[in-house]
């Protein structure tokens, strides 16, 4: 009897510890909105530029270029796929708004950092805060379907 509980505790104890580490793995990612200089001091702190190198780096091979840029492609659909099933709106005229962003991964192709930046005067602060909260919500549990041997980042301006 003692046998049978001490390895019902252990089992609890090692699926305690894998649903742990598992949660820490995906955890959300750390999102900068570039309309806010907390987020902007924050970002630079980490200089993320200095141990992400850019995926689409011209000296990768062509075959994997055109890889990764459908990938990057995929991000940008299925996040605004997702933000209008949340029926995100700008609050205004704007049907879609020009943002310029740079995306951090880990070598899983894994989102860890998100700097965006919308330089729209028409959009409220609230708005580009909401956006920031939908895409991390999205992103986390989101992967390229590329990886490389190292952390990389990509920037780019798109439309949602």
């Amino acid at each position: 009897m003692i046998h049978k509980t001490f390895k019902a505790v252990v089992l609890l104890l090692l699926l305690n510890t894998l649903t742990s580490a598992q949660a820490q793995s995906q955890k959300a990612p750390q999102v900068f909105n570039a309309a806010l200089k907390e987020d902007v001091v924050s970002y630079k702190r980490l200089n993320l530029d200095d141990t992400h190198p850019n995926l689409l780096d011209p000296s990768i091979a062509k075959e994997d270029h055109q890889k990764f840029i459908a990938s990057w492609t995929d991000l940008h659909k299925s996040i605004g796929d997702y933000l209008e099933q949340e029926n995100f709106s700008w609050g205004n005229e704007s049907k879609s708004v020009s943002i310029w962003q740079k995306i951090y991964f880990n070598p899983n192709g894994k989102v860890t950092h998100y700097f965006y930046n919308i330089n729209d005067p028409k959009i409220s602060l609230e708005k580009k805060a909401e956006f920031g909260r939908l895409v991390s919500d999205y992103v986390s549990g989101f992967g390229l379907s590329i990886t490389r041997p190292e952390q990389f980042a990509q920037c780019g301006k798109t439309r949602y």
